[in-house]
C-alpha cells in the first residue's frame, strides 16, 4: 500500500465577510439569494505524503458529472493549515485549495473530486495515487432569485 493517503475533503462557499485564510467549517448544504453570481470555495483536506517526493494535487467541482472548474487541472491558491511529521518520515498535512469563479446556478448536488498524483518538473504522471470525493447541496431561495 503506498503511504501517500487522503484522509479527508470538504467543501466550504467563501461568502461577503469572511476571511479568505484560516480554517474552515464544512458546508454541506449551501443557500444562495442569486443566480448569475460567480463564486469562491474553499477545498480543505488533509493529506499524508512521504517527505520526500514530488505531488501534484487535482480538484474538481462537477454538478451533474459535468465540471464547473474551467481547468481542473491546473492548481489555484493552496494554503498549508497544519503540519506534522511522523517517526517514519511522512507528512501530515491540511491544505485549503481555494477555486475560483464557480456558477453554482443550477439547484442540486454536486460532488468535489481531490486526487493526488506523483509530480516531475511540477507535471502530474501516471494514475493518481489516491482520491476522496465529497459532496455538497446548493439551493436557491425562490423569492428572492429572478
Amino acid at each position: 500500500m503506498e503511504p501517500e493517503k487522503i484522509f479527508f475533503v470538504y467543501p466550504t462557499l467563501i461568502r461577503a465577510g469572511m476571511a479568505a485564510n484560516g480554517t474552515y467549517l464544512p458546508g454541506i448544504s449551501i443557500k444562495l439569494n442569486q443566480k448569475g453570481t460567480r463564486h469562491l470555495m474553499v477545498i480543505t483536506a488533509g493529506i499524508m505524503f512521504r517527505s520526500v517526493g514530488m505531488y501534484f494535487t487535482e480538484i474538481d467541482i462537477q454538478h451533474e458529472e459535468k465540471s464547473i472548474i474551467s481547468n481542473p487541472t491546473k492548481s489555484g491558491k493552496m494554503d498549508l493549515l497544519f503540519a506534522d511529521q511522523t517517526k517514519n518520515y511522512l507528512q501530515l498535512n491540511i491544505y485549503s485549495m481555494f477555486a475560483s469563479s464557480l456558477n453554482l446556478d443550477e439547484d442540486g448536488l454536486y460532488r468535489v473530486i481531490v486526487k493526488i498524483y506523483h509530480s516531475e518538473n511540477g507535471d502530474k504522471t501516471g494514475e493518481p495515487i489516491d482520491q476522496k470525493d465529497c459532496f455538497f447541496f446548493v439551493s436557491h431561495d425562490e423569492e428572492t432569485v429572478k
